[in-house]
């Protein structure tokens, strides 16, 4: 049996493991989700934000950041390695 605890905005199941909700179907995500996503801080992902490799939506205080453009920068990190 699989047992779930909310976490915020996120479910994780009980032994700490994180479970996908959605994350996959928005559009916009905050810094800390797009972090997670590509494995760098939450500071790293606002330097990306300030350095223009990933674009943003600001909503009052809150900026969303566009999964495309975070998506955009993974594959031309993997074209650039691949070199």
């Amino acid at each position: 049996m699989l047992l779930l605890e909310k976490d915020r905005r996120t479910w994780r199941k009980t032994d700490g493991e994180q479970l996908n909700m959605g994350i996959d179907k928005r559009l916009c995500v905050v810094a800390r989700e797009t972090a997670e996503v590509l494995g760098i801080s939450r500071n790293f992902a606002y330097e990306l934000v300030k350095q223009g490799k990933l674009i943003v939506i600001k909503l009052r205080k809150r900026l969303l950041i566009l999964r495309a453009s975070s998506d955009r920068m993974l594959v031309e990190s993997v074209t650039q390695y691949k070199g």
